[in-house]
């Protein structure tokens, strides 16, 4: 996964399942950022329009969670 932040502009790859696309902002606070994942390509490899939650664990740590659309369980999730 490689995510490219320009501004309030968020791009979002996945090379190995080549598609991507781009993170659309829901809700941002200190600690954590909400978005709605929009690809633009690999549509027919990749789950659309999933929710994606980046929170702040501490200072050298973040966790990503994914879940398919309109469903609550987590689905994929990393921490780095």
């Amino acid at each position: 996964m490689v995510l490219k932040v320009s501004g309030k502009r968020f791009t979002i790859d996945y090379p190995s399942l080549a598609c991507g696309g781009r993170w659309q902002l829901i809700s941002l606070n200190a600690s954590r950022a909400r978005f709605r994942e929009r690809l633009d390509r690999g549509q027919d490899k990749c789950a659309n329009s999933g929710s994606v939650l980046i929170q702040r664990l501490n200072r050298k740590q973040i966790m990503f969670l994914y879940s398919y659309q309109r469903e609550r369980a987590v689905t994929a999730s990393a921490i780095t």
